[in-house]
């Protein structure tokens, strides 16, 4: 029973980190006892992450790690060929690929289950690292500074920037923050902080591996989840400044789901007359970014300036949640250092507008991985598409081979080979795709293209997506908008196009397609509206086809593309050709929703309104869906 308690932990910690509606990552880790940090480091220079510990702080911050080398995991081939993970790790440098290898706690470790993936970017830390080019740094020590994330399947180290290696520094050196004044690590515990509710009965508990509060619950034990009203501190032991200066508060957090002023609801407070009582104590309120926030459980270091006048005496910092019986955020937080110093300011960036057209080398300096910037307009140069989940792995230049019909890659040269010079280009159904696809286009290789659309991640890198204008080879074609359709609410399920809607709050929420670029993931959701049992939208991205066969219905998006279960997940798989697990039982409940359960897994699709998506469980967590067949 404890090594099962063990690895459920872990299996929550992981799963905080990246899916965090998902239930069932994988965790081959160990998780160290509380508070012996001598085993898993604190990620700075002097005290690096060991594998334990950067596998335990998945949480998308820079960090230092040390580790040795031992081997290399293999580049993928695309849907039609292998697919490799963490765990098809080679142990040689042999056919060793250039952009990634895999450290280990031990130089002759061979056990998968205590590895981790590094991908190395292009530049000085992949030229001196990778065992392609030097097969005798397998069995090495090395430090990694780089974001710890998930790569390959399991805990990784992504963008690494800067390593240390035979002594010798490679890269760019990031610059030590100042000495940490006071740290709270809330993985295991609240670390000393007290939980107090001035108005409701809501806590500050301990899940996820962070400290966290929300008063979406099931609060009456019926088996849903409802708001409750509630304002909640969590409140530090006393800090001594008496001999510092300058000092900044530090924040590891994710927040999602709020409505109102997240500043507001979410409030970072610091009082010099705290004694005990939240309500007598003087707070004033300390602003941080919120780029970056409110859109997923993506975790964000976010600094706030101390103002000078609480220097020199004994400060309380508290983490104030404010929730409504109508609506609540839900607020996590893995640590906060309070640091001497003076945080660092975020450089000011310029956002065109649409009437500036940038070259792909202008869109990618003014790329930022956690803001996407819409109606940014760039120019260049089809040169190929990607085959396969990142850039890095399936930049395919050229218009042969498995062609993409969802995505392109430009750049400012027609003859450019390097796809670090690449934007990663989107697709969407419609007139964008029928016009560009070099599936449907070969002749398109090579010319000239003008796009506007969202600058964001894409394929794991910087890209264009939500493309809503564009011109190809100086002539002007402009995009029109999708038709509507109507869908009308059955009461029985015969072979044909769908919508899956629920209703909730209200509203009336529609599932969307499995975006192209990933062959698994939850059924996220747009809004719509109904008139009695008809639902008219642009159907765009939204549609399933069911089939009815011998072994069950199967469910198809609108790329053919199968959705099917396999494992302990909790979302789904795609393919076009699935092996098992795409056969589901459908029927209709007294309501007249529907149970739509696969018959591998005994799992039924409903709808969670905490992460406003379709999920696939085993036990009741949600609403299931009405259907809306095409007319």
């Amino acid at each position: 029973m404890k090594t099962k308690s063990i690895i459920s932990i872990l299996c929550i910690a992981l799963a905080a980190c990246f899916f965090h509606a998902c239930d069932d990552v994988p965790a081959p880790y160990e998780i160290p006892q509380a508070g012996n940090t001598s085993i898993y480091g604190t990620g700075t220079q002097e005290d690096p992450y060991s594998i334990r510990g950067a596998a335990l702080n998945q949480n998308g911050g820079l960090a230092w790690v040390k580790a040795y080398i031992v081997g290399y995991i293999p580049l993928s081939t695309g849907d039609d060929g292998p697919s490799y993970t963490i765990s098809d790790i080679v142990f040689s440098t042999d056919g060793a690929a250039a952009s990634n290898i895999a450290i280990a706690s031990a130089p002759n470790e061979t056990n998968i289950n205590n590895c981790m993936a590094v991908q190395l970017p292009s530049g000085d830390v992949r030229s001196a690292l990778n065992l392609a080019d030097h097969p005798e740094n397998i069995g090495k020590e090395v430090m990694l500074y780089g974001t710890m994330e998930r790569y390959y399947g399991g805990s990784g180290v992504k963008g690494v920037t800067a390593a240390i290696l035979d002594g010798q520094e490679i890269g760019t050196m990031p610059e030590e923050p100042g000495e940490a004044i006071f740290s709270a690590d809330f993985s295991s515990s609240l670390s000393g902080f007290t939980s107090v509710a001035t108005s409701g009965s809501l806590s500050w508990y301990n899940d996820y591996s962070s400290a966290m509060v929300t008063g979406f619950q099931d609060f009456n034990g019926d088996g849903q989840k409802e708001n409750q009203a509630g304002v909640t501190y969590l409140v530090s032991p006393s800090i001594d400044l008496s001999q510092i200066t300058e000092a900044y508060i530090s924040i590891n957090m994710a927040i999602n789901y709020e409505r109102a002023d997240i500043n507001t609801n979410n409030a970072v407070l610091i009082s010099k007359n705290y004694t005990g009582d939240a309500n007598s104590a003087t707070w004033t309120q300390l602003t941080y970014n919120a780029d970056g926030l409110n859109s997923s459980f993506t975790f964000r270091e976010k600094e706030m300036n101390i103002p000078a006048e609480f220097m020199g005496g004994n400060v309380t910092i508290a983490l104030r949640h404010t929730c409504t019986d109508s609506q609540s955020s839900t607020w996590e937080v893995k640590s906060l250092q309070v640091v001497e110093g003076v945080a660092g300011e975020e450089p000011e960036v310029p956002v065109p507008t649409p009437d500036e057209t940038l070259s792909v080398a202008e869109a990618i300096a003014l790329y930022d991985a956690n803001n996407a910037q819409p109606n940014v307009r760039v120019k260049g140069f089809i040169v190929g598409y990607i085959d396969g989940k990142s850039i890095e792995d399936g930049a395919t230049f050229g218009n042969s081979g498995n062609v993409s019909n969802t995505n392109l890659m430009i750049a400012d040269d027609a003859n450019e080979t390097d796809y670090t010079k690449c934007l990663a280009i989107q697709l969407p159904a419609g007139n964008v795709r029928d016009a560009l696809s070099l599936q449907q286009h070969p002749e398109n290789l090579g010319k000239e293209v003008s796009l506007l659309g969202s600058l964001e991640k894409y394929f794991g890198t910087y890209g264009l997506k939500s493309i809503s204008e564009y011109a190809l080879d100086g002539e002007e074609t402009p995009d029109e908008p999708g038709e509507e359709a109507t869908f009308t609410k059955v009461t029985n399920v015969t072979d044909g196009t769908y919508i899956i809607a629920v209703q909730t709050g209200g509203a009336y929420k529609v599932a969307k397609n499995v975006e192209a670029s990933y062959n698994y993931g939850y059924l996220y959701v747009s809004d719509a509206t109904a008139t009695g049992n008809t639902i008219t939208l642009n159907p765009e991205g939204m549609t399933f086809t069911l089939t009815s066969t011998a072994e069950g219905y199967t469910i198809q998006d609108e790329s053919g593309r199968y959705l099917y279960m396999e494992g302990t997940f909790n979302n789904w798989n795609l393919s076009n050709n699935p092996s098992s697990g795409q056969y589901y039982t459908i029927d209709r409940n007294a309501d007249g929703n529907f149970r739509i359960a696969n018959a591998t897994t005994g799992k039924w699709m409903q709808f969670d309104e905490e992460y406003n998506s379709f999920g696939s469980y085993s036990d009741e967590r949600g609403i299931m869906p009405f259907l809306y067949k095409k007319n």
